[in-house]
């Protein structure tokens, strides 16, 4: 739970400091949903069971594909706002060294989720 708390500390921080964006709760959950949904994707391919859990087929339109995802990441999100409110990012206080070794950390990590994706996939489609 602290590291989930420290990677939303991490993502608040970031967003609350950019400039153009207004809502930076919501766009911290968004990039943790992300995250957390990369790690299913990841399990759901090495179990072959993406297919079964993202139903959808190859002629339905846009929307219809992206409402299935988004049946499984609705959860994901939900459940990252009650575990991590608002009050508590506010809250959150981390020295300036760990933070800046996190956004390292993070960054590296984020990457290497996204390339896990494409090398489990790629292997199972072999």
């Amino acid at each position: 739970m602290a590291t989930l708390r420290f990677i939303g500390y991490l993502l608040y921080r970031h967003y609350k400091k950019v400039k153009y964006n207004s809502v930076p709760y919501f766009s911290t959950i968004c990039a943790m949903t992300l995250l957390a949904f990369f790690h299913v994707m990841q399990i759901l391919i090495l179990t072959n069971t993406a297919a079964q859990v993202i139903t959808y087929k190859q002629t339905d339109d846009l929307m219809t594909k992206r409402l299935a995802i988004l049946w499984v990441m609705l959860p994901i999100g939900l459940t990252l706002c009650f575990l991590l409110p608002k009050k508590l990012l506010n809250e959150l206080k981390y020295e300036d060294v760990k933070v800046r070794r996190g956004y390292i950390y993070l960054i590296t990590y984020g990457i290497i989720s996204f390339a896990m994706i494409f090398i489990i996939a790629l292997f199972r489609s072999l």
